[in-house]
């Protein structure tokens, strides 16, 4: 008990010793000194800083914090816009729609289509993109239609300013299935019709649903390509259904042929499994999707 005494007395002596030593405290024995010739800090931090902080209070808050040129401008320019537009701190919604080739199934470590039409669009239009990717592998225009049926998907869709869809490949490879255990070519056929009435369908939905939103907005559909060249009958097929969906071209609306640069390059495109692009064909599809620009968000939403 008296070793451990002793041993508490030592500790606590030592550090005493040492915040005197490392503060500057005096003991509590001797007389405080006047505040004049005092070495305590705290005091000095008062005579410093007192009236600074009473002449802040006296100054205009909005004084204190003066804008930037550049912020300046930028609240002038959102002021400017009509108020349901966004302001020029907010991103641009980017929402893409579609099947694998949305998903970026043969990519592998790299950027997909949907990664690379952003960046470039975020070099073009010199505004900050949201990216949300809604798609799903072997998603037909079938399914495509039961989504936009779903008001919360519908609803995250409307809020979209740039929209890319990518649909009517599976429903192609559905269609040879079927024809290839038969040989009937209207398998072809009403799939083609199925085609043109499912697309009808979703884009109504998502005018309506934008109309009802009110922001501007794009949307982009991309064509189909051939990846069975061999099959005697395929480029037929895939050009009839290229022209559905080159049917709903509109002010809003435009569709991307990449059908040509597929062809021209044979398989220099396409992955290792022969059906899916690779970065490649990705970038293809990328630069011919913003090569047709950004009308109307380019007079709304590019910075000057």
């Amino acid at each position: 008990m008296v070793r451990g005494r002793i041993w508490r007395t030592r500790v606590w002596t030592g550090l005493r010793a040492r915040v005197r030593s490392r503060f500057r405290l005096w003991p509590l024995s001797k007389k405080i000194p006047s505040i004049q010739k005092t070495t305590f800090p705290i005091f000095r931090l008062k005579k410093i800083f007192l009236p600074i902080l009473l002449l802040r209070e006296t100054i205009p808050q909005s004084k204190k914090l003066p804008l930037s040129f550049n912020r300046r401008r930028q609240l002038l320019y959102a002021n400017s816009l009509p108020e349901r537009l966004v302001s020029v701190a907010t991103p641009i919604v980017y929402k893409a729609l579609g099947d694998s080739l949305t998903v970026g199934v043969g990519a592998f470590f790299s950027k997909g289509f949907v990664g690379r039409y952003a960046e470039k669009s975020v070099n073009h239009l010199q505004r900050p993109i949201r990216t949300q990717v809604i798609a799903k592998r072997k998603m037909t225009s079938h399914d495509l239609v039961k989504l936009t049926r779903d008001e919360h998907q519908l609803k995250s869709i409307s809020q979209a300013n740039i929209i890319t869809i990518t649909i009517g490949g599976n429903d192609l490879l559905e269609a040879n299935r079927l024809f290839l255990s038969t040989y009937h070519p209207e398998f072809f056929e009403q799939s083609a019709f199925d085609l043109y009435m499912n697309v009808s369908t979703i884009l109504y939905r998502i005018k309506k649903a934008k109309t009802n939103e009110g922001s501007p907005y794009l949307i982009r559909i991309i064509g189909l390509y051939n990846p069975y060249p061999q099959l005697s009958y395929s480029d037929y097929w895939v050009e009839r259904y290229n022209q559905i969906l080159r049917s709903f071209s509109s002010d809003h609306i435009v569709f991307i042929d990449i059908y040509p640069f597929f062809q021209r390059t044979d398989r220099n495109l396409l992955s290792f499994d022969g059906l899916h692009p690779n970065k490649h064909g990705y970038e293809i599809i990328a630069n011919e999707t913003a090569e047709k620009g950004y009308f109307p968000l380019i007079n709304r939403f590019q910075r000057y």
